[in-house]
């Protein structure tokens, strides 16, 4: 999250955000093969998938495991991906239909209310490695190299136990690969989650940052990127500078940015002390949630974030990128959660 010559704005920031002339924090850079036309992106970069490749859930196992396909409105993607479709590959794909990359650098991101995920890929012999995060923090390191021509799908990641409610799964391509492959693509054919919250659990609604319920107060910068939630976030680094989102539910869930120049954040709830929350990441993470609470009494309360200006030793800046918020009305299963994400 480089800054570029952007204006500032204070302390409310809605009427800037409705102006384009603010710059583009700079992103890293796409080249290679572009994707497909059905994957063209509009005039903002933003990726945008087309409405027959919409979201599909069948639920198998007693319900238990709920299917995604990898061109769910939940997948947010950054870099170079193609598609490549069953015929393409030799074997029965999960809805006909994957995804892949060879890009250093490319993401794929999944946002899930669950107890659990798994990546379903595609083994190769040109298949190679991806690293896996689970909530902005490093979880794996996956070889998906296997002999002959992609297929047939498999499993190449799995976690479960996950605290009920929303979390991100997030696919970097690394861009190596181990002796026994010729190339560094990794695949996404789908994403099993694990005890699905939906329905009568509650529903979710996606508040941008730019909302007119959202407040600010001391000096934000407007961020346009094609990877986070809406191509808009605001980002802060004055010591005191605060946020505040008042809501109407029984949880909520703060959508962020983690990075090697993301710093720490103090998050309060109807004016009590949650915790501290450290927003560093090693690599570039979009869409990562920072912080989540279930089963609050029905009715309406207030998520507060205050800046630091403070970071760990293993990054070099304090930003605090505030991306979203997801609002859940209903009953949610689980118990009251929420511990900071260290």
């Amino acid at each position: 999250m480089k800054q570029n010559s952007l204006r500032t704005f204070s302390p409310n920031p809605r009427a800037a955000v409705l102006r384009a002339a603010l710059l583009l924090l700079s992103t890293s850079s796409v080249t290679g093969t572009p994707l497909p036309t059905a994957w063209a992106r509009d005039g903002a970069g933003k990726t945008t998938i087309p409405p027959d490749l919409a979201a599909t859930a069948t639920t198998a196992t007693a319900a238990s495991i709920t299917r995604f396909e990898e061109s769910a409105a939940h997948l947010s993607v950054a870099g170079d991906w193609l598609a490549i479709d069953s015929a393409g590959a030799g074997f029965p794909l999960s809805a006909g239909l994957a995804a892949y990359s060879r890009v250093n650098g490319s993401t794929a991101s999944f946002g899930f209310r669950g107890t659990g995920v798994r990546w379903i890929g595609l083994p190769c012999e040109m298949c190679g490695i991806a690293e896996v995060y689970v909530d902005g923090a490093y979880a794996d390191t996956i070889d998906t190299s296997g002999p002959g021509r992609p297929g047939p799908p498999a499993t190449m990641f799995a976690i479960s136990d996950l605290p009920a409610g929303s979390h991100t799964l997030t696919l970097q391509v690394a861009g190596r690969w181990t002796s026994s492959s010729s190339d560094g693509c990794v695949f996404v054919d789908a994403f099993d989650v694990e005890g699905l919250i939906s329905g009568n659990t509650g529903t979710v609604t996606r508040i941008e940052e730019h909302d007119l319920a959202v407040s600010y107060t001391g000096t934000w910068w407007l961020v346009m990127r094609p990877d986070v939630s809406g191509g808009t976030c605001l980002k802060g680094e004055d010591p005191g500078s605060t946020v505040t989102f008042p809501f109407n539910g029984t949880g909520v869930t703060f959508i962020g940015f983690k990075a090697e120049v993301t710093g720490i954040v103090l998050i309060y709830l109807d004016n009590v002390f949650v915790g501290t929350f450290d927003t560093y990441a090693s690599t570039h993470l979009p869409q990562q949630v920072v912080y989540s609470v279930t089963d609050l009494p029905a009715g309406p309360h207030v998520l507060t974030l205050e800046v630091t200006g403070s970071y760990n030793s293993s990054s070099c800046c304090a930003w605090i990128a505030v991306d979203a918020f997801d609002v859940t009305t209903g009953s949610s299963p689980g118990g009251r959660r929420g511990a900071p994400r260290r």
